[in-house]
């Protein structure tokens, strides 16, 4: 669970690390129940957003796929 309590980078700090274990697991796509006020649904699907895109690798074979 996320504490709204804190500062906005301390909650995406915590949506970017729950995301890291999920997207390891190389799923095909996700589907994202953004419940909560406004700054809390944003914070959830802005954070699937950012950490769901796959960054370039060099000098490495790329064997990983998009999220559909």
């Amino acid at each position: 669970m996320l504490d709204f309590s804190k500062d906005v980078f301390t909650i995406q700090t915590q949506v970017r690390k729950s995301m890291q274990l999920f997207l390891a697991e190389t799923p095909e796509s996700i589907a994202i129940a953004a419940l909560g006020d406004a700054t809390q649904r944003k914070l959830a699907v802005y954070g699937a957003w950012v950490n769901g895109a796959l960054l370039l690798e060099h000098k490495k074979k790329d064997k990983r796929k998009l999220l559909q």
